[in-house]
């Protein structure tokens, strides 16, 4: 049985993040992790976390404390971004044990119990294969919708970013497009933080892995999305989206 880990990061997400993690622990796939990773919350999010998941142990790293409970790892760094954040998730859970696949989970959503098992048997049927991603119900205050995700094509991942950031990927892709362990840019900016870094940093991962591996999209609600006014993505700027945007595209040479 593959091993799988889920990362989630968090930054002011306090009315979520619970739910998110609850559900990331509570999957029918049972070798499976999960790491969470708060970017200097100042909401009360992380002492929610320690509250609710009270550590039965803890290691130090070079960032801090390392909390444990059950298959939840967790831990607090000093507010840098999306992107910061989850490599530096990325790399405390590769550390400590060898994953097949690692899965992203963002803190203001919530995964079905079954995502997990449904994307690892697709994500495996062929070595090509290095993403996996599904469709998914967005909720909003005033109401709810479900997004179908297009099918994959290197044709249509170049005009707009079709793969969603709750993707399952192939542990040795994320290895030969980020050998040095930084798998998503820190460069890129957006209102994610109180740096301001952390938007686009995944369409920037998909582009790189477009390069050497095969995406598969999964036709199937696998996830809730929580919209509202706190994404970082509704926070976007036109002008912050076109300079992300110049520099992938001068990591891509196009």
């Amino acid at each position: 049985m593959n091993k799988i880990c889920t990362i989630i990061c968090n930054y002011n997400y306090k009315d979520f993040v619970i739910k998110a993690i609850d559900s990331a622990i509570n999957q029918t796939y049972e070798n499976h992790d999960v790491y969470f990773v708060d970017d200097g919350s100042t909401d009360g999010s992380f002492e929610l976390v320690k509250e609710k998941y009270p550590a039965g142990s803890a290691t130090m790293s070079h960032s801090g404390a390392i909390y444990e409970f059950n298959n939840l790892k967790y831990a607090q760094i000093k507010n840098s971004g999306a992107s910061v954040a989850r490599n530096f998730g990325i790399q405390m859970a590769t550390k400590r044990n060898k994953y097949d696949a690692i899965h992203i989970l963002d803190s203001d959503d919530s995964i079905f119990k079954h995502k997990i098992e449904t994307m690892e048997k697709v994500l495996f049927e062929h070595d090509e294969i290095g993403v996996v991603y599904g469709d998914y119900f967005i909720f909003r205050p005033t109401y709810a919708k479900y997004e179908y995700k297009k099918p994959y094509s290197y044709g249509a991942l170049i005009n707009e970013c079709i793969v969603h950031s709750g993707s399952m990927i192939k542990t040795k892709y994320l290895n030969a497009v980020a050998p040095n362990g930084v798998v998503y840019n820190p460069e890129l900016h957006g209102p994610g933080s109180e740096t301001f870094r952390g938007c686009t940093e995944d369409y920037d991962l998909w582009l790189r892995l477009s390069r050497v591996c095969m995406m598969a999209h999964i036709p199937e609600c696998l996830m809730i999305v929580n919209e509202h006014g706190n994404n970082q993505s509704s926070r976007m700027t036109p002008g912050i989206f076109a300079k992300n945007m110049d520099i992938i595209r001068k990591g891509m040479n196009v």
